[in-house]
């Protein structure tokens, strides 16, 4: 229950190059940034806001009735997105909390990232292999990478997915 940074200039390990940014006593368990306000969504599906650089400053939102497994911003139509624990493409609205269905993704996934050109990104969950898609194009996703070199159970293991708003990485 706590907010960490870390680089990537480190080896990939969950121990090197992590530092305690903030404690939390919540359980976050999908989030994402939209104009240096991170939005996240506990264990419980209650959403909240608060500043990217004050982390312990929470405001609770509302309880938005569905978990989420991730969240990503589309910066091309402004709206904040979620992946619910059903494969369910949602929209979140950051205000007051309402969630409205988009579409089923066409495979299991936990993950979701978004570009700014509006391209989502999902790890399958169980594979590996790495897929994207439009809003038009989700019944058909496109394969980018087959394996990812997790494995099943390193795919399992991967919670999040983000797209680096300086890099586009």
């Amino acid at each position: 229950n706590f907010w960490t940074t870390f680089t990537r200039e480190t080896e990939f390990d969950y121990t090197v190059g992590m530092d305690v940014y903030e404690e939390s006593d919540l359980t976050f368990h999908a989030g994402t940034i939209v104009d240096h306000m991170v939005l996240a969504v506990t264990d419980t599906a209650d959403l909240y806001i608060m500043p990217e650089k004050e982390l312990y400053n929470t405001t609770y939102v509302a309880n938005i009735g569905v978990n989420l497994t991730d969240m990503a911003y589309n910066k091309a139509d402004d709206l904040v997105y979620g992946v619910t624990d059903t494969n369910q493409l949602v929209t979140i609205d950051r205000l007051d909390g309402t969630v409205e269905v988009v579409d089923e993704i066409a495979f299991t996934t936990n993950t979701l990232a978004c570009d700014a050109n509006g391209t989502f990104y999902c790890n399958e969950l169980g594979t590996s292999a790495l897929y994207s898609f439009t809003l038009d194009t989700i019944a058909e996703p496109t394969l980018l990478v087959e394996d990812m070199g997790l494995g099943a159970v390193g795919s399992i293991r991967l919670q999040t997915m983000e797209i680096n708003p300086n890099t586009g990485m």
